[in-house]
């Protein structure tokens, strides 16, 4: 035995939470579209992202991939609306309506970075402001010219 032990990986336990989705069935037909953004519970945490991919599991239910946004870089799959036999993570739709709108605007931004990068939106160029008058370059090309072949000496 060392310093932990009887504690092995096996022997884990995962907290007991209140199961809010009791009694809930679960869903055949997707609820969300695609690019629709959620909030939802993972391990007993409210996280909000965006729905990036529409699937369904063996069994038949809709499940969703989910690109979170309050923790950048992790994709959540296989996960299901009001799941009843997973309390800690699932979509919730009472969290979903009421994400803030900071949050909102957050999620549009990276909903559209990411489908500007795997191109399904073509990407936005930035507009050009011309920071020097054109009448002015010219008139400023015609006396270089006319210094190199001569003409105007000064």
């Amino acid at each position: 035995m060392g310093y932990f032990g009887d504690y092995s990986k096996t022997n884990v336990m995962l907290p007991k939470v209140k199961e809010v989705n009791k009694g809930k069935r679960r869903l055949k037909k997707h609820k969300y579209k695609l690019w629709d953004m959620v909030a939802f519970k993972w391990i007993a945490e409210r996280e909000v992202g965006f729905i990036s991919e529409l699937k369904t599991n063996r069994e038949g239910y809709a499940t969703y991939t989910i690109r979170s946004v309050s923790r950048q870089g992790n994709i959540y799959y296989d996960m299901e609306v009001d799941d009843p036999t997973d309390p800690y993570s699932y979509i919730s739709t009472i969290l979903t309506k009421s994400i803030s709108d900071g949050e909102r605007t957050l999620i549009k931004q990276r909903t559209h970075s990411y489908r500007e990068r795997i191109g399904d939106i073509p990407r936005t160029q930035p507009k050009r402001i011309p920071n020097v008058n054109v009448r002015e370059l010219d008139d400023a090309i015609k006396k270089q010219k006319a210094f190199v072949n001569g003409e105007k000496f000064w």
